[in-house]
């Protein structure tokens, strides 16, 4: 080996767009988390309605639904808000009839319950933020818990 023979390190294009790509992407992540902290510190605190609605539902289930509950997110333990009401139904199936014609049917062992829960967050024109981080828009899934129940909820309508 020769002592004494310097390394020289060449940048090509390829290396400074990467680079150029790297530095973007941070800088990204970073205006992203900012740009949402703002939106949401800045913004006053409305209180909306979420109507719901959860098919199928045992009868046992119904029954522990009280007007009052406090409902939370699953895994997060977000306060969404209280129940202001709920009214429920026979389920509503749908089956095929013996030439494959769809029919309407009603289990009275289930039920389809449509409520109302009055929340506390950050409205925007396409949805609502709980808690300032959780997005809801209709047509969201969220598992609900109260005190008393655990329950798989669809949201219809955000008032």
């Amino acid at each position: 080996m020769k002592k004494g023979k310097k390394i020289k390190l060449r940048f090509n294009v390829i290396d400074f767009i990467i680079i150029i790509i790297v530095v973007g992407c941070i800088a990204g992540i970073v205006y992203r988390y900012n740009l949402v902290d703002r939106l949401i510190i800045d913004s006053k605190k409305d209180t909306v309605q979420v109507h719901f609605v959860a098919f199928s539902v045992s009868k046992e289930l119904e029954d522990k639904l009280s007007v009052g509950d406090e409902f939370y997110l699953e895994g997060s333990g977000e306060l969404l808000g209280t129940l202001k009401s709920s009214d429920s139904s026979d389920a509503v199936l749908i089956v095929s009839d013996e030439n494959g014609k769809p029919v309407i049917s009603y289990n009275k062992e289930l039920k389809d319950i449509q409520g109302i829960i009055s929340c506390s967050g950050v409205k925007r024109d396409n949805g609502f933020f709980i808690a300032g981080t959780k997005f809801i828009a209709p047509g969201s899934e969220l598992v609900l818990e109260s005190i008393n129940v655990r329950i798989s909820v669809i949201i219809t309508e955000i008032s």
